[in-house]
């Protein structure tokens, strides 16, 4: 796993949206299955939730990415 998380949002076609934040790793399941027009179900994990995604009604998608930093001061 690498320190790259990425802050995400869906949309769906029902009108409904999700979000949350994963590891780049775990992303990458749900871009490439967008990417290949592929149907079928991608499962994410981040921390503290779980996501199961049928790809084919997702209408949007919004992505940060963004690097863990540890310390104080300005993110």
């Amino acid at each position: 796993m690498t320190d790259e998380m990425v802050r995400f949002e869906l949309g769906f076609r029902s009108g409904g949206s999700t979000g949350g934040l994963v590891p780049e790793d775990e992303w990458k399941k749900l871009e490439d299955a967008l990417k290949a027009g592929s149907g079928g179900l991608v499962e994410l994990a981040g921390s503290d939730q779980r996501w199961l995604l049928r790809v084919e009604e997702i209408s949007w998608v919004r992505r940060q990415q963004s690097a863990r930093k540890l310390g104080f001061g300005p993110h």
